[in-house]
């Protein structure tokens, strides 16, 4: 029989050692768990653009004229454009030509005076947020849209009103601070008032330059 004899040993150091070990690892475990089951605040994404506000003077073109827009800033990558002023104003003709197999008349448009417009244009920027993550600008909402704009002009007093609603998609490149080149196409409807009024399809394509502040 071996007998292991263990004298006058104290067992008071390695109880209260062990006793703290374990209160520290209590302590541990305790926070974990409380800190793993907060809920935790959501990141802030810092990488999405918003639309900014700006105000603007151009001349469109082909048509000449000088017009005055004001663009709102709404959520996200949505805008609204407000416009106005003076430009060439595109109305139906009526031509007859003549051939082989005698007259022929159809209608055409064309620039006949120039008159007062107004134009309302919603905007929704479609690549301002990839544009960014890509290293480009996207300062004065530079990048691509697509728009639905609602258009009325009118001309000389006694002349005929037109109005217009067009989808379109556009292209917007700032230069420097204040400069920006803006080009748009669609085709949509329009009603013009000449001969009692009629309907018309109306395609557009402008590119526009202006001074924006």
């Amino acid at each position: 029989i071996l007998h292991l004899y263990v004298g006058n040993f104290n067992y008071k150091p390695l109880y209260s050692m062990l006793l703290k070990r374990l209160s520290i690892s209590i302590a541990v475990i305790l926070m974990s768990v409380m800190s793993f089951g907060r809920e935790r605040p959501r990141p802030v994404d810092s990488t999405r653009v918003q639309t900014v506000s700006n105000h603007s003077l151009s001349i469109p073109l082909p048509v000449l004229g000088f017009e005055y827009g004001y663009e709102q800033k709404l959520k996200g990558s949505f805008s609204m454009v407000f416009r106005g002023g003076i430009s060439g104003r595109i109305t139906r003709y009526n031509l007859q030509l003549s051939g082989a197999f005698g007259e022929i008349g159809y209608d055409a448009v064309g620039v006949d005076d120039f008159g007062v417009g107004v134009t309302v244009e919603p905007r929704y920027y479609t690549n301002l947020n990839r544009r960014q993550r890509l290293g480009k600008t996207t300062y004065g909402n530079s990048g691509d849209f697509v728009a639905l704009k609602l258009q009325a002009s009118v001309g000389k007093p006694g002349t005929t009103v037109d109005i217009s609603l067009v989808p379109e998609y556009g292209i917007r490149r700032v230069w420097g601070k204040h400069w920006f080149g803006e080009l748009t196409a669609g085709a949509g409807v329009a009603y013009n008032t000449q001969d009692g009024g009629y309907l018309y399809f109306k395609p557009q394509l402008h590119y526009r330059i202006a001074f924006m502040f």
